[in-house]
C-alpha cells in the first residue's frame, strides 16, 4: 500500500515587498511568454520545412499513387509534430527524438521512386529504420529511460536490419530487388542463390524480432497499473496495430511478383501508422489533465480539506485503491509510520 503524508497547516505568512515581487513576477511572466512564442515560431518553421522536404521525397509517387503519397506525408509530419510537442516535457527528450527520427525516416521510405543516385539502395538498407525508432518511443514513454534488456534488444534489431539488408544489396542486382536496371547498385558478389538465402534469413529474423516487440508491448500493458496504465494504453494499442500492419505488409511483399509494388498494403500500413503519433498526443493531453486534477487536490490539502475526502479523491484520480493519506498532525503519528 502506498501512503502519502498530509502536512499540518502552518501559520499564514504575511507578504513583504509586495510591489517588488509583483514587478519581478511580471518580468518573469513576460520572459516566459516570449520564449513560448519563439518556441512556437521555431516549431512552425521546422514543420513547414519538413513538409516541403517530405513532399519532394515522394517523387513520382504523386503521379501513380497520390493517395499513398498524401498518407506518407501526413503520417511523417504527425510524427515530427508529436516529437516537437514532447520535446519540452521533462524527461521526454529521448522519446521526442525517437518520434522525430521515425517521421524523417518514414518520409524517405519511398525516395527510391526518384530512381536516381543512391536512393534505391537507401530504400533497401534503411527502409525499415522508422520502425526501430518507433519501437524505441513505444517501449520507453513515459519513463525517463529504457530497461537495459530493451536497449540491447533495439541495438540487436537495428544491427540485424542494417547488416542483413546490406548483405542483400551486395549479393544482388537492382532488378532482383524490384528497382530499375539503370539504378546505381553496389553489386560486389552477385549470386542469385546466396541472395535468396540471405533474404529468407533476414526476413525471418525481422519477423521474429517483430514478435518480440509485440510481446514487450503486451508485457508493458499487463504489468503497468494505476495512472501510468491509463496514459500508455492508447499508445500500446496503436503500437500493436502498427506492428501487425508492418508484418502483413512484409508478407504481401514476399508473395508479390518480382518488381511489383503492393501500394494497397503500403497505404493501409500508413493509415495504421498514423494512429501511433496520434496516440502519443492523446497521452500527452491525458497526462496534462491528470496533473491538473492532482494540482486541484493539492489545493484542497493546503486549504485544510478533510483527510478522508482527499484520500478518496486521490484514489479515484490515480486509479489506486490502496493509496492512503496520513495526517501528520494527528496525535502520536510519527513521520514514516505508514505501511508504504
Amino acid at each position: 500500500m502506498r501512503a502519502a503524508s498530509l502536512p499540518s497547516a502552518g501559520p499564514a505568512v504575511s507578504p513583504s515587498g509586495t510591489s517588488g515581487h509583483l514587478r519581478l513576477a511580471q518580468r518573469w511572466s513576460a520572459r516566459l511568454l516570449w520564449r513560448a512564442r519563439r518556441s512556437r515560431q521555431a516549431a512552425t518553421a521546422v514543420l513547414l520545412a519538413f513538409a516541403c522536404c517530405s513532399a519532394a521525397a515522394q517523387g513520382t509517387l504523386w503521379t501513380h499513387s497520390p493517395a499513398l503519397a498524401i498518407v506518407n506525408v501526413v503520417t511523417s509530419l504527425t510524427f515530427v509534430l508529436t516529437g516537437l510537442t514532447l520535446y519540452r516535457q521533462p524527461g521526454q527528450r529521448g522519446v521526442a527524438w525517437a518520434l522525430m527520427l521515425a517521421g524523417v525516416c518514414r518520409s524517405l521510405d519511398f525516395a527510391d521512386s526518384w530512381n536516381a543516385g543512391p536512393w534505391p539502395v537507401y530504400d533497401v538498407v534503411f527502409g525499415g529504420m522508422d520502425r526501430v525508432f518507433g519501437a524505441w518511443a513505444l517501449l520507453r514513454y513515459p519513463n525517463p529511460r529504457l530497461p537495459r534488456y530493451q536497449r540491447v534488444f533495439l541495438i540487436l534489431l537495428a544491427s540485424w536490419m542494417l547488416v542483413g539488408r546490406t548483405l542483400v544489396v551486395v549479393t544482388s542486382t537492382a532488378r532482383w530487388n524490384g528497382e530499375s536496371p539503370s539504378a546505381w547498385w553496389p553489386s560486389l558478389m552477385v549470386n542469385l542463390r546466396l541472395f535468396g538465402l540471405i533474404s529468407v534469413v533476414v526476413n525471418a529474423g525481422e519477423g521474429l524480432l517483430g514478435l518480440a516487440i509485440l510481446a514487450f508491448l503486451v508485457m508493458r500493458l499487463v504489468r503497468t497499473r494505476g495512472l501510468d496504465r491509463i496514459v500508455i494504453a492508447p499508445i500500446i494499442v496503436a503500437g500493436l496495430a502498427a506492428v501487425v500492419a508492418a508484418s502483413a505488409t512484409a508478407v504481401v511483399q514476399m508473395l508479390a511478383s518480382p518488381g511489383a509494388t503492393p501500394n494497397g498494403a503500403f497505404l493501409t500500413e500508413g493509415v495504421v501508422d498514423l494512429a501511433v503519433p496520434l496516440a502519443f498526443l492523446v497521452a500527452v493531453v491525458q497526462r496534462a489533465l491528470l496533473i491538473k486534477n492532482i494540482g486541484g487536490l493539492a489545493a484542497q490539502v493546503s486549504a485544510g480539506a478533510d483527510v478522508s475526502a482527499v484520500r478518496y479523491a486521490l484514489r479515484a484520480t490515480l486509479r489506486d485503491p490502496t493509496l492512503d493519506v496520513l495526517d501528520l498532525s494527528a496525535p502520536g503519528l510519527a513521520l514514516g509510520s505508514g505501511d508504504g
